[in-house]
C-alpha cells in the first residue's frame, strides 16, 4: 500500500512553510501553548506533522461569512 501525499510526514520547517507560519511559532505552540497548534507526532525523538492533520487543523479554523 502506498501513502498518499496527504499522509506524508513533514518536519517542523516544512510544516511551518506549508501553513505559512515560522518554525518558531510551531515550536512555541508545542512547548508553551500545546492546545493551540496542529497535532504532531514524536518519532525517535523527532517531531513530525502529518499533512492531513495540518489540513484538518486549517479547516477547523474556517469561518463562514454571511453573504
Amino acid at each position: 500500500m502506498t501513502a498518499t501525499l496527504k499522509d506524508q510526514f513533514l518536519d517542523t520547517a516544512n510544516a511551518a512553510h506549508y501553513l505559512g507560519y515560522t518554525t518558531s511559532t510551531l515550536e512555541w505552540w508545542r512547548t508553551c501553548s500545546p492546545r493551540r497548534g496542529p497535532r504532531y507526532y514524536k518519532m525517535a525523538g523527532r517531531v513530525r506533522y502529518r499533512q492531513s492533520d495540518l489540513d484538518a487543523w486549517m479547516e477547523n479554523g474556517l469561518v463562514e461569512t454571511r453573504g
